[in-house]
């Protein structure tokens, strides 16, 4: 028996020797293999009944460090994160150059400021004008090409994410299959060290995703989820679902993106549980925004939905500043020659009301920049005047300075349009009647109101009065009932004229002060029931009524003037409604306008509602202010059952007394101001000719292609909606800049306050009819013509352009030094500079990030090089211990062998003995 036991030590000796330099083996041939650890082969005595039987292998097992294990896992996680980060910012450093290199943004502006100085140097080059236009359409397309290029790598990150995912799914069944292959083994009893070590790879390389916790069960088959306890992996397998976003255009658009998801499989394949969102858009309104802290797949999407955002939201703040400051200034001035026509590219409701504050000056120039002749014989000295359009005077029925479009269209129109027979009466160029009213009849009782527009083109002021109104109908039956505004004041009927005897000087008081001035000219109506006389001043009352008087001397209260008769005695007359009217409106000289402020005139016409048309005469009376007044009678045929007849201009039919009707030599149209939709064509109207309350674009177009329209925006300005409910904010535009028809570059989306920043750098362009003609940029604004050299001569109330002025161009290219005011955008403040100023601080902003990025990686690299020596000191391969081990289990391995040796020849010399 115990050479039985000899032999069977050395057996088990023989084949525990074996199996350790079979490990011994296997380690040094994987020496150099990423991810195996070292294997050793735990070898325990066999004892049978306390007695020794030798020696056995109880496992092959790695020699590892679990708790640094995790440490690299995490570190792949930070290293994943950090490489992802440099490898993107190093793409988007080569995508924006550096400062002063020929492809960097901030030479391009130079560039661009630098031909507008060049043009404003030599205003009269097209040379200059197409170089110009060429820098500015090269400055667009880089920052616009920029931002395309920043999108696709917006896209290539969800691109990138969605080929994570892909792997990460294939990550997650492997460790899947190797969870039930070690399951199986353990179960045998087999080794499951090798299993082990493919399990630590498939970790590892899911760490670089995303960061994980695990856990291990007995036999070693892991447990995966994320820091919030979302399952990656338990007893069902887990799969990750993602959509990308499919094309780069719905990244720009801000199209909506999918929800990253995590969802449970059973062995059968069946989905188990609700799906769990574990990362969502930063633009998707979900509470989740992502559950993970690092790793390439946290990584790309900060890239995608916050690095990548936030350069672009600072090149759109470049490119909106740019083009909203350049834009500004552009529609304030015209290009040499002008353009034949202007289309808006805002889009607005034509039946809207906004409020507007100051004036806008349209006129109509020939290709010399010159005014057009005008069509009326007596204005051969002058040309077409231009339209001083007063925003704040204009009401489209929600009270001065809220215009609808359709209304400003109509007063450019009315301007603009066939020229009328005109009703000069003494230095008023002609006189129009104005409805206040919006339709014929008005309400019940029927009425119909309205004031005037006076044009006055004489050297002097003009001082207008309306005496009476009459009303006949389509049987010239007078049917007059008239209400007024009109400016007078009324007598003291206490003491209402003061006489002086012998004298022809008279003083009337009046009931409140009346800021009449010496020298000014008044009115005094009668009342009627007077006598022929007054007496006993023996003084008609023709002398004092029904007529005109100058004003020879004032009170407060007082104005004396002058009469025909002296008076017989002295004394007071007091009169029963009488009142004294001063100018209804005085017209400076050169001056075009409404006298709605001054009062309106209201008729009733309920003696006669059904009469097909109204004719309407007005006494009228003009002093000249060089002491000259004139009275004339103007009468309107006003037809009956119109609507949409608001600030409609209606035009003499006949005239007596001292006015002249002046024809005109032509009865062509010369502007157009019309409303179309985006493809040019001219929006639908309903039956009164006003456009339907749709969208549209506003469109000035001149009749004749060789004339031009320019604009001078003056002191207008849009100020949204201030008193009606919701309220709006305005743009602050001015009147061109506001409906951009002289834009520079092309708006981008334009809002209630302007125009939106988001997308404006990839979305920038000049505008196309710049490209076409490069005449049209702006570089100078009107200018009143030259005036006579004769100060008696008529005056020219016209205005031109000419070649040689800079005044806008010169603006335009001192936006180049000018300090700007930039909004926060994509991490840097708010801030007040030149624009190269922020291009250089965008550009340093990107490169400090990149310079982090690139830092932040190496620390992390170093940490984790530092940590992986570490674990390979304790799980790698040492090929010296290992070949000092083989010399070890060799020496056993030929002992265990001699003792076999030795036993059998015992055993055979104790056969021999037996036999």
């Amino acid at each position: 028996m115990t050479l039985t036991l000899a032999l069977n030590n050395a057996l088990s000796g023989l084949n525990v020797n074996q199996t350790q330099l079979s490990t011994i083996s296997q380690n040094i041939a994987n020496a150099n293999t990423q991810g195996y650890t070292r294997k050793q082969a735990d070898q325990s005595a066999v004892y049978l009944d306390g007695v020794g039987s030798g020696v056995r292998v109880d496992d092959i097992s790695r020699k590892v460090d679990k708790y640094l294990q995790a440490t690299i896992r995490r570190g792949e996680s930070e290293v994943g994160y950090n490489e992802t980060i440099d490898d993107y910012y190093e793409r988007i450093q080569i995508f924006l150059g550096e400062p002063g290199q020929s492809n960097s943004v901030d030479e391009f502006v130079e560039d661009y400021f630098n031909a507008l100085q060049s043009l404003a140097d030599n205003p009269e080059s097209v040379a200059f004008r197409n170089t110009a236009v060429n820098a500015g359409v090269t400055l667009a397309r880089e920052i616009s090409t920029l931002a395309e290029e920043l999108e696709g790598l917006r896209f290539q990150a969800d691109k990138d994410l969605t080929i994570a995912v892909d792997n990460i799914n294939v990550n997650l069944q492997k460790l899947d299959d190797i969870n039930i292959a070690i399951n199986r083994a353990f179960a045998i009893g087999n080794p499951v060290s090798g299993l082990h070590d493919e399990r630590d790879i498939l970790l590892n390389e899911l760490s670089g995703y995303m960061d994980i916790n695990t856990n291990f069960t007995n036999s070693g088959e892991v447990r995966v989820s994320l820091n919030n306890g979302v399952a990656l992996l338990d007893d069902n397998l887990y799969q990750l679902s993602y959509r990308g976003a499919g094309a780069v255009e719905n990244l720009i658009n801000d199209g909506p993106l999918t929800a990253m998801e995590v969802r449970g499989y059973n062995r059968e394949g069946e989905p188990v549980g609700e799906s769990r969102v574990i990362m969502t858009s930063a633009d998707t309104p979900s509470e989740v925004m992502t559950t993970l802290d690092s790793g390439s797949l946290r990584a790309l999407k900060d890239l995608r939905d916050a690095n990548i955002p936030e350069i672009l939201s600072q090149l759109d703040e470049l490119a909106a500043k740019l083009r909203d400051e350049v834009n500004a200034i552009h529609n304030e001035g015209a290009g040499y020659p002008g353009a034949n026509e202007l289309t808006g590219t805002r889009a607005v409701n034509v039946g809207s009301a906004y409020d507007w504050e100051g004036e806008v000056r349209f006129a109509l120039l020939q290709e010399d920049g010159t005014p057009v002749p005008s069509p009326y014989a007596d204005e051969l000295h002058t040309g077409i005047r231009p339209l001083n359009l007063d925003l704040s005077f204009l009401d489209s029925g929600g009270g001065a300075g809220t215009p609808t479009t359709q209304l400003i269209i109509d007063e450019i129109n009315n301007h603009f349009n066939p020229p009328p027979i005109k009703a000069v009466v003494n230095n008023l160029n002609n006189v129009q009647l104005v409805s206040t009213s919006d339709r014929i009849p008005n309400g019940a009782p029927p009425t119909f109101s309205f004031d005037f527009d006076l044009d006055n083109i004489s050297n002097l002021p003009a001082d207008f009065f309306v005496t009476d109104v009459q009303v006949l109908d389509d049987t010239a039956a007078n049917i007059t009932s008239v209400s007024d505004t009109l400016p007078n004041f009324a007598m003291d009927p206490a003491n209402s004229i003061n006489f002086t005897a012998g004298s022809n000087r008279i003083t009337i008081n009046t009931t409140a002060a009346h800021g009449m001035a010496e020298g000014d000219y008044i009115f005094i109506p009668d009342p009627g029931g007077l006598p022929a006389n007054f007496v006993p001043q023996n003084v008609p009352s023709t002398d004092i009524f029904g007529t005109y008087h100058q004003i020879k001397d004032v009170s407060p209260q007082g104005i004396t003037i002058d009469i025909a008769t002296n008076a017989g005695a002295g004394g007071t007359q007091n009169v029963v409604n009488g009142e004294v009217d001063p100018p209804y409106d005085e017209i400076e000289a050169g001056a075009k306008r409404r006298t709605r402020d001054a009062g309106q005139v209201t008729l009733d016409l309920s003696a006669n509602s059904s009469s097909t048309y109204y004719d309407i005469e007005v006494e009228v009376g003009v002093y000249d202010n060089d002491g000259n007044i004139e009275t004339a009678t103007i009468t309107y045929r006003v037809n009956n059952n119109q609507g949409s007849m608001l600030n409609q201009r209606i035009n003499n039919s006949a005239v007596s007394g001292n006015a002249e009707r002046v024809f005109p030599g032509t009865s062509q149209d010369t502007v157009s101001a019309i409303m179309v939709d985006e493809n040019g064509q001219e929006l639908p109207k309903n039956a009164n000719g006003d456009y339907l309350p749709i969208e549209g674009y506003l469109k000035l177009v001149t009749t004749d292609p060789e004339h031009s329209i320019a604009i001078d925006s003056m002191d207008s300005q849009h100020k949204g909606k201030v008193n009606v409910e919701p309220r709006e904010e305005g743009t602050n535009r001015s009147f061109s800049h506001y409906f951009e028809l002289n834009n520079y570059f092309e708006s981008n989306a334009p809002t209630n306050t302007g125009d939106t920043v988001a997308d404006s750098a990839i979305n920038m362009a000049v505008e196309e009819r710049l490209r076409n003609n490069v005449n049209l940029v702006s570089t100078g604004n009107l200018i009143m013509s030259n005036q006579p050299a004769d100060p008696d001569a008529p005056r020219r109330y016209t205005y031109e352009l000419t070649s040689g002025d800079t005044s806008v161009i010169q603006r335009l290219a001192g936006l180049g030094v000018s300090n700007v005011d930039f909004d926060a955008a994509g991490g840097l403040a708010d801030s007040s500079q030149t624009f190269n100023g922020y291009v250089g601080e965008l550009l340093a902003y990107s490169a400090s990030n990149a310079a982090a990025a690139t830092n932040t990686l190496e620390s992390s690299q170093i940490l984790q090089e530092g940590f992986l020596n570490r674990n390979d000191a304790i799980s790698g391969v040492n090929l010296d211990e290992e070949l000092a081990n083989t010399i070890i289990y060799q020496n056993a391995y030929t002992a265990s062998a001699r003792v076999i040796t030795v036993t059998d020849e015992l055993f055979d010399a104790l056969l021999g003995a037996v036999n």
